[in-house]
């Protein structure tokens, strides 16, 4: 829909529900956008806006009860949603990896770091030696610049610093050299020094194996920092896709301003951070209209009331989806 040439994954109108016994949660109600090779593509939003159920969908692990039920989701060609989940598992760390928001709490708290790497390395490459899996685990660690690897494999997770233990989830997920990395807010519990170490460590990482990234957090300073195109998400939905550049330089759809908004910036001296009025909207009521309509002062009662806007590009690779810019406007 967006790029055409050079695409690795293209997502098209994923639909991912939770049936609850409140009712249906649309958590990812109609996504589309493009990651293409060797780029960064950031997916930022507020808490609740799906962020994180559209990597778990693009990897198939969606947790019960939730489902994908609509859309398509193309990776080197082929539909991810046809595939058996016998091929997802030979696709998981080959072709596609996912590193976790907690990993602490993402890695098993019984086993050692350095067995739980090389479990990685033997599902990523079928026959390899005992010896052959250490050599890699080790330059692995090395790779992601683990201080003394060989002291830290015969530890467990919860013996290390948060930096180390994303580090050794990073060699997982690099295991088997994958074109695709999910990264899922991989430094939300770290100091500022940890995180800008972490961040420069995934750019050299993207840069050395040629890997796309599709890098999901809450933090604009981040994705300026990270991202080659930024997605921003609000209540399920895309609301507006382009590079950086356009996103950060000229925002057009009022969620987008409100973020750049409330985000700090050092040369600005104000007393106070702009705050988006009112609460995010329940997923579980279907939408007969502008999703950020209750929250937006450029609002229309006659047009956003309406129906949803369509997603428009309202200029070369800039994607917006509101009624004030261009087909959307009456």
């Amino acid at each position: 829909m967006f790029l055409s040439d050079n695409v690795l994954l293209s997502v098209k109108n994923l639909k991912t529900y939770f049936f609850t016994p409140e009712g249906t949660v649309r958590a990812v109600d109609g996504v589309d956008f493009d990651i293409k090779k060797g780029e960064t593509l950031g997916l930022a939003g507020e808490s609740g806006c799906g962020k994180t159920t559209t990597a778990y969908s693009i990897i198939r692990l969606v947790p019960r009860p939730g489902q994908i039920v609509d859309g398509e989701l193309s990776f080197e060609g082929e539909n991810i949603l046809k595939k058996t989940e016998k091929e997802m598992v030979k696709m998981r760390g080959n072709r596609i990896s996912m590193i976790f928001q907690e990993p602490i709490a993402a890695m098993n708290p019984v086993y050692t770091v350095g067995s739980q790497i090389i479990e990685a390395i033997k599902i990523c490459h079928k026959g390899i030696s005992k010896e052959e899996a250490r050599d890699k685990m080790i330059n692995l660690l090395k790779l992601t610049r683990v201080n003394n690897p060989e002291l830290i494999i015969d530890k467990h997770p919860h013996e290390l610093d948060p930096g180390s233990v994303q580090r050794a989830m990073i060699a997982i997920a690099l295991c088997g050299n994958p074109p695709l990395l999910l990264a899922d807010e991989p430094t939300t519990t770290m100091d500022v020094t940890t995180e800008a170490q972490i961040i420069e460590l995934l750019k050299d990482m993207k840069r050395e194996f040629n890997i796309s990234i599709l890098y999901i957090t809450h933090n604009l300073g981040v994705i300026a920092r990270m991202a080659d195109r930024v997605a921003i998400m609000y209540a399920g939905k895309i609301v507006e896709l382009g590079s950086i550049q356009n996103v950060f330089g000229d925002a057009k759809h009022p969620y987008t301003k409100g973020l750049l908004s409330a985000f700090p910036r050092h040369d600005q001296d104000i007393d106070e951070l702009y705050s988006i009025p009112g609460v995010v909207p329940n997923l579980l009521s279907p939408f007969t209209m502008c999703r950020f309509y209750p929250r937006c002062q450029f609002a229309e009662d006659k047009i956003c009331w309406r129906e949803e806007p369509e997603l428009i590009e309202v200029e070369p690779g800039h994607w917006v989806r509101c009624y004030l810019y261009g087909e959307n406007v009456e």
